[in-house]
């Protein structure tokens, strides 16, 4: 259970911390307001509030576009466009401005999600302007729709869409809900429809999921933005949890980008493990004492000669799997192709060795194997597969070379390290191959 809370927040971190101060501000809003009145200067930087969300937008998507990141540019219109909405007090009717809150909401969420897999694609290109012609026909669709419902009121919009006091969704619990609108007093008008709550409650649990079995930096980050976004926009008509919600949603949009473009640059995309220009910053920063590994995979050009490329990447998944958990202080990288890279730091190689030989008795152990080509995609029905035929899937060893060195009074530079580290990794080679050689 432990571990389970700490991977959590160890990938959400960002977001909880970025919401929980966006809530604490929001409750101590009369406050700040009345110290920072005090002062003309800062009096004036207040002024600039209102106009954060757009500024962490703007930021956000500028990076995203760059790192074709089309999910999050659209994304970040996709928010200032509903910011403008909210916000527009004096443009939009209050009636109307009813309905398209919930409309707003309702829409979200589901809007999200679709981003969500838009990664790595270029918003300039046939598809980009597809999905930004799509984006707005669905605004066109929804602002005819309240414009009719606002002359006209049908059934869908007066029953299914209707919003619904917070108070009565809280109804059972009414001294609870009490507590907390007197804590957050934004919280007591507020409304929301059916339709709303249930297309809130699905794309997050949508991403929760996603999140626990990915890992994905995206994923996290559209969690925190649906979150934080979803909360400006149930508070509207409220500007000061409507600009600080909206302005955390455009500060998560913003630490996504850069967390996605770092990881673009510095992670592995097949591994997951820092690259080689992890690797080249890492060896800039050693100290006087460390010892270098290499690792290579015995026969890997045969074995996907044998089995095809697709089985070698997840023969490289495996190792890298079984490396990233390398004990003794060790940071591993992919070296690049078959080779990967272990870096000790503050220790000698005999610490190393047994870290190291134990990273190597459980790859040569581990039962990999070789499916065909009718494999399954889904684990369930693969593992049901596998109960009812014997030979479904062929298992065969994979093993790894290792070599190992560390500085010495005339080989004492990084570079010099992984070259000797890199000869006693071919003479593990020559000896047959896995074992250790330092």
């Amino acid at each position: 259970m432990i571990s389970f809370i700490k991977r959590i927040f160890s990938g959400l971190g960002i977001s909880i911390v970025v919401f929980t101060l966006a809530t604490i501000t929001i409750w101590q809003w009369p406050f700040l307001t009345a110290r920072l009145s005090q002062t003309r200067e800062l009096q004036a930087l207040m002024g600039l509030v209102p106009i954060l969300p757009y500024v962490f937008y703007g930021a956000g998507s500028m990076i995203a576009f760059r790192y074709n990141q089309t999910g999050l540019v659209l994304s970040s219109f996709f928010l200032a466009f509903s910011y403008f909405l909210v916000t527009s007090r004096n443009i939009i009717p209050a009636d109307m401005r009813i309905h398209m809150v919930q409309y707003l909401a309702f829409l979200l969420p589901i809007n999200f999600v679709f981003f969500s897999f838009l990664n790595k694609r270029k918003v300039l290109s046939p598809k980009g302007f597809l999905y930004i012609l799509l984006i707005l026909v669905e605004v066109i669709f929804v602002a005819l729709v309240i414009v009719i419902s606002n002359d006209k009121p049908g059934w869908f919009s007066s029953h299914v869409m209707a919003p619904i006091p917070l108070k009565k969704w809280m109804y059972g619990i009414s001294t609870e809900f009490n507590s907390v609108v007197f804590i957050f007093p934004v919280l007591k008008n507020s409304v929301l429809s059916l339709p709303v709550v249930m297309s809130c409650l699905f794309c997050f649990f949508t991403f929760f999921i996603r999140f626990l079995n990915t890992r994905s930096v995206i994923v996290n980050g559209f969690l925190g933005i649906l979150v934080t976004a979803f909360a400006g926009i149930v508070l509207n008509g409220r500007p000061p949890a409507v600009m600080i919600y909206f302005a955390a949603s455009g500060l998560i949009l913003a630490i996504t980008t850069i967390e996605v473009s770092f990881s673009m640059a510095y992670i592995d995309d097949l591994t997951g493990l820092p690259g080689r220009r992890s690797l080249n910053e890492a060896l800039i920063n050693l100290g006087g004492a460390y010892v270098i590994a290499m690792v290579d995979v015995d026969h890997f050009k045969k074995f996907n000669d044998t089995y095809g490329h697709e089985t070698g990447d997840q023969v490289l998944k495996m190792i890298a799997s079984h490396f990233s958990k390398l004990a003794g202080g060790a940071k591993s990288f992919r070296y690049g192709g078959e080779e990967f890279t272990a870096i000790f730091k503050g220790k000698c190689v005999e610490d190393a060795m047994p870290h190291l030989e134990k990273f190597r008795k459980a790859v040569e152990s581990f039962p990999f194997a070789v499916r065909g080509k009718d494999r399954p995609k889904q684990k369930k029905k693969g593992v049901e597969k596998r109960k009812t035929s014997a030979l479904s899937a062929k298992t065969v060893r994979v093993t790894v070379s290792i070599g190992v060195s560390e500085p010495s009074k005339t080989d004492n530079s990084p570079d010099k390290v992984i070259k000797n580290a890199d000869k006693a990794l071919y003479r593990a080679k020559k000896a047959g191959r896995n074992r250790i050689m330092g």
